[in-house]
């Protein structure tokens, strides 16, 4: 009777990724605006979130910014504070805000981004540092491509 060896997984490289000017995003950056712009639609400051979560506003400005990758725990901590300051503001019982809507609103943008032609990005490689201009758009660009592919059945959540 013959014996199979089993010989391992086969490691195949990792084709590089080709960064092109102006159509890359990193998926933290994308979370973290969907963050940004969720908090400005209720008009609430970053200081009243990081109140109501017993976190450092600076933590708030880098979840916000991307600069520090999202968790689960994070997006259910942020819905639970959107759906406080909602209810705040409205006077009533809003139904509110749940974790997964702000990473469906993100993986939404991404998925309308990757049809596009762009590459989205789940982590920063470190040899773009290297490149002349960066690759990846952020800022006041990012937020007008992520307005521009935010979910319908959500929009009324944000007041657009």
């Amino acid at each position: 009777m013959s014996r199979t060896r089993h010989r391992g997984p086969r490691l195949v490289p990792a084709t590089p990724i080709r960064f092109v000017p102006g159509k890359c995003a990193l998926m933290s950056d994308i979370l973290g605006r969907v963050l940004w712009i969720t908090r400005q639609s209720l008009h609430v400051s970053q200081q009243e979130v990081a109140d109501h979560l017993h976190l450092p506003a600076s933590t708030v400005s880098k979840l916000e910014l991307g600069t520090i990758t999202q968790a689960v725990h994070h997006l259910d901590a942020f819905a639970d504070a959107y759906t406080y300051f909602d209810n705040q503001l409205r006077g009533r019982q809003s139904p509110g805000w749940e974790g997964w809507e702000l990473h469906f609103v993100a993986t939404t943008v991404a998925n309308a981004l990757t049809d596009q032609g762009w590459k989205v990005v789940w982590a920063a490689p470190d040899d773009f540092e290297d490149l002349e201009e960066p690759p990846f758009v952020t800022g006041k660009k990012l937020v007008a491509v992520i307005k521009a592919h935010w979910p319908e059945q959500i929009r009324a959540k944000v007041g657009w």
